[in-house]
């Protein structure tokens, strides 16, 4: 099963960390978290995620497509 989050500069940590961790526990599970760049993106609360593939890269045929939210200030 192919998962795909996208991440972004800002989001909120708790709409990605705790779906994710539970998907990434399914049988056969295989996680991508996306952006334009990879490397760290820093969350709403300080911590980072790793953004392990661009949007060309990242795959087409995913199963389930997470999209976090983020909090305006």
């Amino acid at each position: 099963m192919k998962i795909v989050s996208l991440v972004f500069p800002g989001f909120t940590l708790i709409d990605v960390a705790a779906p994710m961790q539970a998907l990434s526990k399914l049988p056969g599970a295989e996680v991508q978290y996306v952006w334009k760049e990879r490397g760290l993106l820093h969350s709403d609360a300080g911590l980072s995620v790793e953004a392990t593939h661009l949007f060309d890269d990242a795959a087409e045929d995913a199963n389930i497509l997470f999209v976090p939210g983020a909090v305006s200030r």
